[in-house]
């Protein structure tokens, strides 16, 4: 134990330093107990004897001559902000404003019944809520713990997060009603730049040594192609700053589609798959040669395809997008997606069972989408004709729902209980999510082509929009319950089950660790800190109890002593 923080038990600092132990019994710890020192936290410990944190942090740093660290609980919910901010873009100016377009588009039975501008507002908010704001908030988060490098502070990320903000909100007036402007729309695109480029230091300091590794290649090629994207959004917006968003050509559209999802969020992901899925499928090590094939393809494919796109060579255009639709499969014989076995032993700790699932299907849908634009540039090339509205709509949807936002949902929900230290709050959300996300987004990708023969699919497409709102506003849920867990609500109100993390109850609830000692739960006495995300039926089973005898006792325990009680 180097330094002192909020979070270590009462018993963990008493025991590495004994010197400590006058300073917890002056405010009450008892000195009789047969172990010193309860499993609480600091925090909780302060709070429910009714002395300030930082004074008690102060005193027992000076008995123990240890420094006080207040910047690891600054890092470790540093991900928070940017993970709510995306959600509320998306909830309002992204999906949301997108379903909106989609109804009207139902109800009149065209495409051209909404207006260019308000469609790239849309698409723009969605993609630098997703594509930019929540990947970012993830990587600072992760690259705390898998990096190698510098941890970034807390003014820093405030200042991305504002750059990020403006940019988005700042953009939307102007897309759909001019406000503000070539002046507004120039400032929002230089807001949008600036976060790029913070983002791309601070990920890089984040990385350090780990910047060499596959996976963290993939990482900072995709913080590169944020600066590109951010100066092609500056670019546009000089250009059509007096005109609107709505005068974009269809080519500016694309490539603007193209940087956010093959530029920043594609390598993001097998960056951060690479180090992350195995451990969630079950798939074994990582076959390195193939990553680093797919790496170099992949690159190979974006310079291509940009190259192509500023030349205005159909040709370099289709053998980038062929290289790029090859990505997938290396990624997946890489990590071995089909052999992989999701762990099914009923341990939320491991996370749900199906979250594997989004994982797969959003490979399928970027997969299907990738050879769709391929094959799309070969027919473009050789006819000389533009692929229809309809074509080209449903594989972007395909690559920005079907893979992007399912991709987002299923690591998410395993992600960030992983990085909060808890377990999924709402695991019979995870189905619906799925089948919400999934169905709409099948239904709005071949109700967009039947367009093209059968009119009444418009009023699908407008099924399928109010779906898929649907499993983000409960994948928003899902999340809110992660950062405000409902355990300690349910524990005031006397109800424990197998999956409240016994960390929390015993913070919670101090005086029932005496209760379970009474009870021959003799693990307590062996350790001092307890892992956050441990189950209280994991736990209990792991020490040769029976939860379902244990667990009714601890519930009248809770009904018999209210929680105003205080250990004394």
């Amino acid at each position: 134990m180097r330094s002192l923080r909020a979070d270590m038990s009462v018993r963990w600092v008493a025991t590495d330093h004994p010197e400590t132990r006058p300073v917890f019994t002056r405010y009450g710890e008892p000195a009789d107990r047969k172990v010193f020192g309860h499993l609480e936290p600091l925090d909780r410990f302060a709070q429910r004897r009714g002395v300030p944190l930082e004074q008690l942090l102060t005193e027992l740093s000076s008995a123990s001559g240890l420094p006080i660290d207040h910047r690891s609980e600054q890092h470790e919910r540093g991900h928070r902000p940017f993970i709510i901010t995306a959600l509320v873009l998306t909830l309002t100016v992204g999906a949301a404003w997108g379903a909106h377009l989609l109804v009207s588009i139902g109800l009149a039975g065209r495409f051209e019944a909404v207006e260019a501008g308000h469609v790239v507002a849309h698409g723009a908010s969605q993609l630098w809520s997703f594509a930019g704001i929540f990947i970012a908030g993830i990587a600072l988060r992760f690259l705390v713990t898998a990096g190698e490098g510098t941890a970034s502070s807390a003014a820093s990320r405030r200042l991305l997060l504002l750059f990020f903000i403006f940019g988005v909100v700042g953009a939307y007036p102007w897309s759909i009603w001019l406000i503000g402007g070539r002046y507004l729309a120039v400032a929002a695109a230089l807001s949008l730049l600036a976060a790029a480029l913070l983002y791309a230091v601070l990920a890089g300091r984040l990385l350090g040594a780990a910047a060499s590794r596959l996976w963290g290649r993939f990482v900072l090629t995709s913080a590169g192609w944020l600066i590109a994207w951010g100066l092609w959004t500056l670019w546009l917006h000089v250009v059509h700053g007096a005109t609107g968003a709505g005068s974009f050509t269809m080519v500016e559209r694309q490539v603007v589609i193209e940087l956010a999802l093959f530029g920043v969020a594609i390598p993001a992901v097998y960056g951060f798959g690479a180090r992350l899925l195995p451990g969630l499928l079950a798939t074994g090590p990582v076959r390195e040669p193939l990553l680093r094939g797919l790496y170099w393809t992949h690159l190979s494919g974006l310079v291509l395809l940009f190259l192509g796109r500023a030349v205005a060579r159909g040709w370099l255009v289709s053998f980038g997008l062929a290289a790029l639709a090859a990505g997938p499969v290396l990624f997946v014989a890489a990590l071995g997606f089909l052999q992989g076995r999701p762990l099914r032993n009923g341990r939320p700790e491991l996370g749900h069972p199906l979250l594997a699932a989004y994982i797969r299907l959003a490979f399928f849908w970027l997969a299907l989408a990738m050879l769709a634009f391929a094959g799309f540039a070969v027919y473009e090339s050789v006819t000389g004709q533009a692929v229809p509205h309809a074509l080209t709509g449903a594989a972007r949807h395909a690559i920005t729902v079907g893979f992007l936002t399912t991709m987002i949902m299923g690591v998410g929900q395993r992600l960030l209980p992983i990085l909060d230290r808890t377990v999924l709050p709402y695991p019979g959300l995870v189905g619906w999510i799925l089948a919400g996300i999934g169905i709409g987004n099948l239904l709005r990708v071949t109700s967009e082509v039947a367009t093209l023969f059968w009119p009444p699919a418009f009023p699908v497409m407008t099924f399928s929009a109010l779906l898929e709102l649907t499993a983000i506003i409960l994948f928003t849920i899902q999340v809110i319950g992660i950062f405000r867990p409902p355990w300690p609500k349910r524990i005031h109100r006397g109800s424990v089950d197998r999956r409240t993390p016994v960390a929390l109850l015993l913070a919670e609830r101090p005086d029932l660790e005496d209760r379970l000692l009474d009870w021959g739960v003799d693990y307590l006495e062996r350790v001092r800190h307890l892992t956050p995300d441990w189950t209280l039926g994991t736990f209990l089973e792991a020490d040769g109890h029976y939860a379902d005898i244990l667990i009714p006792k601890l519930e009248r325990e809770l009904a018999r002593r209210p929680m105003r009680d205080r250990v004394r």
